[in-house]
């Protein structure tokens, strides 16, 4: 019995000795990897859509024709001579450049709309009656204007002519003067009152060198000081301006012109 009882004791003592893995000893479960989110995709901003172009390898506007013209027995003003025929205004002042020219212009839109105009130059290009046509543009990321200058080389005519034509680069509509102003947040009475607040200030109603335009045109756009429809506006980069003539002693009676920024 004495043997048995050792027997159970060195087992026990045998079993306490057997030591349990330690912690550190355990093997280490792998790192939690954080998996990257994945990206969003970014908006990518919407691209304009134009028009389509008639002609994909030109401009939207362009000089296709062109006819060097004789004056016609008319000699310029000398202090017309003075004047700078790439600035706006000066081209609209000038009756004639020192070489007039009958220009054919396209405007490069495959709209209905613009097809009659095209049509129209088409014929005032090939106009058997001696008008020499001469245009300038602008041309922002909406619209294109353009300004069509007519006037006869006989001697005795009326003033030049003025005609503005403002498309929609979006839809290749034509848009009128009350059009243009809804783009810029504008009514026919802001205009107004801008354009009085401007030849007040100026003093250009009460010069003694000088006179407004009050006459309406028969034909073309008109350069006055009374807002309407046929009111010649322009827009050139992203601004919108109102065109007045005056007579003008110091430019020897000739209308010349100024802007009035409306924006």
């Amino acid at each position: 019995m004495k043997k048995i009882l050792i027997s159970f004791l060195l087992i026990a003592m045998t079993a306490g000795c057997v030591q349990t893995p330690s912690e550190t000893d355990k093997s280490e479960e792998p790192p939690v990897v954080e998996q990257p989110e994945k990206p969003v995709d970014q908006e990518k901003p919407e691209e304009t859509k134009y028009v389509k172009k008639i002609d994909e390898s030109q401009d939207w506007v362009y000089i296709k024709e062109q006819e060097v013209v004789t004056k016609n027995d008319l000699e310029l003003n000398p202090v017309l001579n003075q004047m700078n025929y790439y600035d706006f205004l000066d081209w609209l002042t000038l009756p004639f450049d020192d070489a007039p020219k009958k220009e054919k212009l396209i405007v490069n839109i495959n709209a209905e709309s613009v097809s009659a105009i095209n049509e129209d130059f088409e014929a005032g290009y090939k106009d058997p009656v001696n008008f020499i046509y001469e245009f300038k543009w602008f041309i922002n990321d909406a619209m294109i204007t353009i300004v069509n200058k007519y006037d006869s080389l006989a001697p005795h005519m009326l003033p030049i002519f003025l005609e503005a034509y403002h498309i929609d680069l979006k839809s290749g509509e034509l848009m009128s003067n009350d059009d243009l102003l809804s783009v810029y947040g504008l009514t026919s009475n802001d205009v107004q009152n801008i354009v009085d607040e401007y030849t007040s200030e100026t003093k250009l109603t009460d010069d003694e060198d000088s006179f407004i335009v009050k006459q309406p045109l028969l034909l073309g756009k008109e350069y006055t000081t009374k807002y309407s429809d046929k009111s010649l506006l322009i827009v050139d980069n992203n601004d919108l301006y109102y065109i007045i003539g005056y007579y003008s002693k110091a430019m020897s009676g000739n209308i010349v012109f100024q802007k009035i920024k409306l924006n």
